[in-house]
């Protein structure tokens, strides 16, 4: 019964276009983390104002790598404000996702999610890319969580849906897996689906 050819071909056919999603996620969040600090009167400090200037220059120029040692850099100096680490943090999961470096990404969303500087607009897609990332590095059981989180946001996100029970499967919870369709096809039956 599980996970189902239908469920594979399913998986098969969006696997591909997980990492493509996740660069899209995170071009499309870094403009607006950036602007939501300047709405609330945020703004890196004087101390790292320059090295987040050249990291985010080279952000724009796609220098992955010089990008990263900047803001590692930046992110060792002492002193910095909690918008300074969301700055770093931000810019950090750009160039991470950039350079397939899915596991420094996924930590580097993590630490922007609840930091109080990523606004409730944000926070779904970056739980979804977190939650693909994770199902690419195996580590299922941060798909459980992040996929579960998703989901309370978007009941009705099919992409995570398999995702989530695919993980569950994979992480060898059967019992969890049963739970998770179960539960998936009820509310498929009452929303009136096939």
């Amino acid at each position: 019964l599980f996970p189902g050819k239908h469920k594979l071909m399913k998986l098969k056919s969006i696997l591909p276009a997980l990492a493509a999603g996740a660069v899209v996620v995170a071009a499309a969040t870094l403009p607006l983390s950036a602007a939501l600090g300047a709405e609330k009167g945020q703004q890196p400090s004087t101390k790292l104002a320059k090295p987040l200037h050249e990291a985010q220059e080279d952000l724009k120029a796609k220098k992955w790598s010089e990008a990263i040692a900047k803001l590692k850099e930046a992110d060792g100096t002492s002193g910095k404000t909690p918008y300074d680490q969301h700055v770093i943090n931000d810019f950090l999961s750009f160039a991470y996702i950039n350079t397939q470096n899915y596991a420094e990404a996924a930590k580097a969303l993590e630490s922007e999610l609840d930091d109080g500087f990523t606004s409730e607009q944000e926070k779904p897609q970056k739980v979804r890319a977190i939650a693909e990332m994770n199902y690419q590095l195996k580590n299922y059981d941060k798909v459980i969580e992040f996929g579960n989180r998703a989901l309370k946001s978007n009941p009705d996100d099919d992409r995570m849906r398999t995702l989530l029970g695919q993980a569950y499967y994979l992480k060898g919870d059967f019992k969890g897996t049963e739970k998770f369709e179960d539960t998936a096809i009820d509310s498929e039956v009452k929303a009136g689906q096939t």
